[in-house]
């Protein structure tokens, strides 16, 4: 299934399929906001939810991300 998922991910990379959602991070002394936390999201058309686990993984394993490419995002 590697292969179905990496033909899958190269094509939401492409077509932009692949969100990025925000989630701050609160202070539990003040209860203000002191960061957010960057989440990438991947909502296959045909399979449904993938787990970052999952695809982020697969993108290293196929030399496609590595620690600059994290960065990056």
């Amino acid at each position: 299934m590697d292969w179905v998922l990496e033909d899958r991910r190269r094509r939401a990379l492409e077509s932009d399929d692949l969100d990025l959602h925000f989630q701050p991070e609160i202070s539990c002394v003040t209860g203000d906001i002191i960061g957010a936390e960057a989440l990438m999201r991947w909502n296959e058309p045909e399979i449904g939810a993938i787990s970052p686990d999952v695809f982020i993984e697969l993108a290293e394993s196929t030399g496609q991300m590595n620690s600059r490419s994290i960065e990056y995002l």
